[in-house]
């Protein structure tokens, strides 16, 4: 009998060799899609540098997801390359995660879009995180504040409203915040 490549070869022959495949990629990549330990480094140094840019990365697909539900359909996410100051915020916001820091950059990316690129749009989506994310940030004030300008920029009358009902349960009564809302409610 002579053997040959074609006869030995069969449809189960093939499903067999993709099985195979497929537990060597998933015992290479684990369960999470990542390297796994058997791979990476096991260094406690280098372990905790992968966690952190695993944590950046984590941050900066939770802010591009929020961002771009807030922005709504149809409307572009700033172009980092286009200015190259709002790029390096950008760099910057993925590198850092101190609270005070993100909340910091988180303002001046709304700032920065709102004043120098009239995108009211885009700079609300960053107060907006901003607002959630770090409520108990030292410029939270300010950051309410702008989100209002942008509010009233693009005719969100309802948005408006209720963000001032936001404020209200979140400044104490006799605060800068809470008078502001009060007063906007007033009228």
């Amino acid at each position: 009998m002579k053997w040959t490549l074609a006869g030995a070869w069969n449809p189960w022959n093939g499903a067999i060799a993709l099985l195979a495949l497929a537990i060597i990629i998933a015992l290479v990549l684990g369960p999470r899609g990542e390297l796994s330990s058997a791979i990476t480094p096991t260094d406690a140094g280098e372990a905790a540098t992968d966690q952190k840019e695993r944590d950046q990365r984590a941050l900066r697909s939770a802010l591009d997801a929020a961002l771009a539900a807030k922005r709504g359909p149809g409307v572009a996410a700033p172009a980092p390359d286009a200015d190259p100051v709002i790029a390096d915020h950008l760099v910057q916001l993925d590198k850092e995660l101190e609270p005070d820091e993100a909340a910091a950059r988180l303002s001046a990316l709304g700032n920065l879009l709102r004043q120098k690129k009239g995108d009211y749009r885009a700079a609300a989506g960053y107060y907006e995180i901003l607002i959630e994310r770090y409520p108990d940030w030292e410029g939270i004030l300010g950051a309410y504040r702008e989100l209002i300008s942008c509010y009233e920029a693009l005719e969100r009358h309802q948005d408006l409203r209720q963000l001032y009902r936001h404020m209200l349960e979140v400044f104490p009564e006799g605060s800068d915040g809470h008078r502001v809302a009060m007063e906007a409610l007033d009228q």
